[in-house]
């Protein structure tokens, strides 16, 4: 108990300086909404997603370098005859890789060449149609 102008006050009823804690979640979103905004505030349309493009098949192969190897990981090529298909999203990382092909690239009309580039040699392996054939 303290004494203040000849009344008693409990020291309960102090008052202390209260510090301003801001919770995370109301920091994070202060950081993210003026990104999400911000096209409203130039006066753009909202960017509408492509059903079709995210409802195509694809077929993604990934590499993966094995301990100890000496031949290190360059690059995955497809063939079809002469022919090299490019993928539609490639992405390194570690000596190995993930390539995506669309799925017409796999259709059974030939056979087709799977070729792992390296620094000291390529290994190839050849798919044949009948293979080929079993994916749907």
């Amino acid at each position: 108990m303290s004494c203040t102008n000849g009344w008693l006050e409990p020291t309960s009823l102090k008052r202390t300086p209260v510090v301003a804690v801001r919770s995370r979640a109301r920091t994070r979103k202060a950081a993210i909404w003026p990104r999400v905004t911000a096209a409203d505030g130039q006066k753009r349309p909202a960017p509408q997603p492509n059903y079709a493009e995210a409802q195509r098949t694809r077929v993604t192969i990934g590499v993966t370098p094995v301990r100890g190897s000496t031949n290190t990981f360059s690059e995955l090529r497809l063939k079809r005859g002469t022919r090299v298909v490019a993928p539609v999203d490639r992405s390194l990382t570690g000596g190995g890789g993930r390539y995506t092909f669309d799925f017409p690239a796999f259709a059974a009309g030939s056979s087709l060449t799977l070729e792992l580039v390296g620094n000291a040699r390529t290994v190839s392996c050849q798919i044949d149609a009948p293979v080929l054939a079993q994916f749907r």
